[in-house]
């Protein structure tokens, strides 16, 4: 990630670094803004777009390649002294030769020519290096401590809890550890999520006598600028919490499923939220071996849970 290289840039790798997937066809990457058959001459004809609109997409297509340039940059700013830089690409995939990007072109010891040339022309020599996938791993599973504390601390800090956020323990030990406790925000990150939320906030902020409604439009449009209008619009008519007639509880937000009569775990977490009813010490820390773990380690048995899930791309059990 562009964060991870950031770091890279200003503090130096400790080990070697591989730089994989260098392939012409992906680095640097190129951005086509309007697909075959079309071109920018057609969107500026049709009038169907602002100039400012065109202007952005001409800039990003031309763009395109200096996002994965300055990357690049980065991670070589990062290499430090007597360590190894490997660049490789994939030779074949799918009985297709590949060639590599030009700047791997630019650095290897060009190949089919006479020796002369070579030895003038110089470069580094060309060959096979091993898969990353058949390397042996050099990271493992961090393995919980055991809870070496009071429990009548642990209950201090539990009951300091927001009971909305808490309230996830109940569907599923992990996702509140992941989404509340650990995770870098509360933000529901995958698409169908914020799609979903678009429709519930605006009126979960009229209910919870947050906002007028007007206002609420405002900042949901705000917020919510990457949906489109079509999936606001879906979203809007599907929602569940509504500031007027029959309406699940504002709360609902913050478990996207469940009702007020179920019985399965969201159902339970989202009923826990709108009550106020902090979930159990066992629910937040589970005990395990007669000791209490802040992070658990398995997922619920209930694989229904895992399927809405917010947090499940950062989740590595679940299911």
């Amino acid at each position: 990630e562009l964060r991870g290289l950031d770091v890279l840039g200003f503090t130096h790798a400790a080990t070697d670094v591989h730089i994989a997937n260098l392939v012409d066809t992906a680095f640097p990457k190129r951005v086509q803004s309007i697909q075959w058959p079309f071109s920018q001459k057609h969107l500026i004809r049709s009038h169907s777009a602002p100039a400012v609109s065109v202007e952005i997409l001409r800039v990003r297509e031309e763009a395109a390649a200096l996002g994965d340039l300055y990357l690049f940059a980065l991670a070589l700013a990062g290499l430090s002294d007597g360590h190894r830089l490997t660049l490789s690409w994939i030779v074949e995939m799918g009985r297709e030769q590949r060639n590599p990007s030009s700047l791997v072109s630019l650095l290897a010891e060009p190949s089919d020519l006479s020796t002369a040339i070579i030895e003038i022309a110089g470069g580094i020599a060309v060959g096979s290096v091993t898969s990353a996938g058949s390397l042996p791993a050099d990271r493992h599973w961090p393995t919980p401590r055991d809870w070496d504390r009071d429990e009548a601390e642990l209950r201090t800090a539990v009951d300091r809890l927001s009971v909305e956020a808490a309230s996830s323990a109940i569907a599923c030990p992990r996702r509140f550890v992941l989404q509340w406790a650990l995770g870098p925000s509360g933000a529901f990150q995958a698409s169908h999520h914020q799609t979903m939320l678009f429709g519930n906030v605006q009126d979960a902020l009229v209910k919870g006598h947050f906002s007028d409604p007007q206002h609420a439009v405002r900042v949901t449009k705000d917020v919510w600028r990457h949906v489109t209008p079509g999936q606001r619009r879906s979203s809007y008519f599907k929602r569940v919490v509504k500031a007027g007639a029959a309406s699940a509880d504002w709360r609902w937000i913050f478990t996207l499923q469940g009702s007020k009569d179920g019985t399965d775990p969201v159902a339970r977490a989202y009923q826990a939220a709108k009550g106020g009813m902090l979930p159990d010490l066992g629910q937040i820390a589970p005990e395990t071996d007669g000791s209490r773990s802040v992070l658990p380690l398995l997922s619920p048995a209930d694989e229904s849970v895992c399927k809405h899930c917010p947090v499940k791309p950062r989740c590595a059990d679940s299911r």
